[in-house]
């Protein structure tokens, strides 16, 4: 029984911790594409880069908002089970509230570290890409090989 519970509240937990990821990537992607729309225009970027630039972005909205959507996911699950007495229902079994709370602390543990290999990983490949579709396809500046003799600095003797 203690498995089917512990199934419960991590389906549970793992749909709201998509709609909180859904909603702050849709807020961060507005807001965003309103600060930037003008630089997108007048540029005359194609609607196939805008749309890139932003999928880069998402991997990085994730990671920020991460740790408010864990948050906000324990709370709603946590409290709509509070809400419709399922708490009570699953403690009257015998199940202490510690043991209900668990698969929320160890779903918490998981996505933590998934977060720092992410963060460590798969965000700067995508900032950087993001950054490049920026500068060298919609604000088409032109790139610039650098070698090792422009960033050498020379001392003059006396």
């Amino acid at each position: 029984m203690i498995r089917i519970i512990d199934r419960y509240i991590t389906r549970k937990f793992f749909a709201i911790l998509l709609y909180n990821i859904l909603a702050f990537v849709v807020i961060f992607v507005i807001v965003d594409l309103i600060e930037n729309l003008d630089k997108f225009l007048s540029h005359h970027a194609a609607f196939g880069d805008v749309i890139v630039y932003y999928i880069y972005y998402i991997p990085f909205i994730i990671i920020l908002t991460l740790p408010v959507c864990m948050l906000l996911s324990s709370l709603f699950s946590i409290g709509s089970m509070a809400q419709n007495n399922e708490i009570i229902a699953i403690q009257s079994s015998g199940v202490s509230l510690y043991r209900i709370i668990w698969p929320v602390l160890i779903l918490g543990v998981v996505v933590s570290v998934l977060s720092g290999i992410g963060g460590e990983t798969v965000v700067p490949r995508a900032n950087r890409a993001r950054l490049d579709l920026m500068r060298y396809r919609i604000k088409k500046e032109t790139r610039q090989i650098k070698t090792a003799q422009n960033q050498l600095a020379v001392h003059p003797v006396d």
